[in-house]
């Protein structure tokens, strides 16, 4: 488990150093009405399944924060992440639940629809996703309004490597828990 740490640490570092390549700025408030947007395919899986997706849960108590950490592979793909409880985000003890789908880029956070007081904040790296023939101008970290509309996410950093096929967020604000995810 600490080697994923580590690993997400590392690849954080080197993707920093090329801030200036394919990154974007998003200090911008979220966009009020929803955009018509497709997930990313995680190719590795692409045929259906009834498995859930991949879970990692964790209680925290709201008023001292915590962190959950993220890791898990689908194939050759690889996640791994964390995901920030600040102190105050939320009264009492919750149960939190981070489901990866197996087939596309986007997680389900529960217990959902929950918000919070304060947001939390999420790092997360996927690794080895195939993005060849996607226009990583057109990628972008979104939530999901409802069942048509994305809203694209505040958050500090993102990065896209088409020909490396990493997808990196650094920062996103969860203000509520609903599905999060790269879409294009």
């Amino acid at each position: 488990m600490k080697i994923y740490f580590y690993l997400l640490v590392i690849i954080i570092a080197i993707i920093t150093s090329f801030f200036t390549s394919c990154s974007y700025d998003n200090s911008v408030e979220p966009q009020e009405k929803g955009e018509k947007k497709t997930w990313i395919l995680v190719p590795d899986n692409q045929t259906l399944s009834s498995e859930i997706g991949l879970l990692t849960e964790k209680s925290i108590n709201g008023e001292t924060g915590g962190t959950i950490e993220i890791s898990h592979s689908i194939g050759k793909v690889q996640i791994v992440g964390n995901l920030y409880i600040p102190e105050n985000a939320f009264s009492g003890n919750l149960n939190f639940k981070i489901e990866i789908d197996r087939q596309y880029t986007f997680q389900d956070f529960y217990p959902s629809p929950y918000t919070f007081q304060q947001p939390l904040k999420l790092d997360l790296v996927y690794l080895n996703v195939d993005l060849r023939g996607v226009d990583p101008s057109k990628i972008d970290f979104y939530y999901m309004k409802d069942a048509q509309n994305f809203i694209k996410a505040n958050y500090d950093y993102i990065k896209i490597d088409v020909e490396k096929g990493i997808l990196v967020v650094v920062g996103a604000e969860l203000p509520h828990f609903s599905r999060f995810g790269w879409a294009k």
